[in-house]
């Protein structure tokens, strides 16, 4: 086996990669509210599901469907 896949990630490596990741989900959660939900556009996957169960059962509120669906997933 080659010495790359026996490195260890370095704390710079690991913080750039959260960094990028949250970038990333800032970016997602923005288009979302700015684009997809404003305007009743719907996803695929699990954004798309909580968006018809927000249309369907108005009372609770869309963020709660998508942490609920998310849950299985982790």
């Amino acid at each position: 086996m080659s010495d790359r896949y026996q490195e260890k990630n370095s704390f710079k490596d690991i913080f750039q990669n959260y960094i990028f990741i949250t970038i990333g989900a800032i970016i997602f959660a923005y288009g979302l509210e700015t684009f997809l939900v404003p305007n009743q556009v719907i996803d695929g996957g699990v954004v798309g599901i909580s968006l018809i169960l927000d249309e369907l059962i108005a009372p609770i509120p869309f963020s709660i469907f998508l942490v609920v669906l998310n849950i299985p997933f982790l």
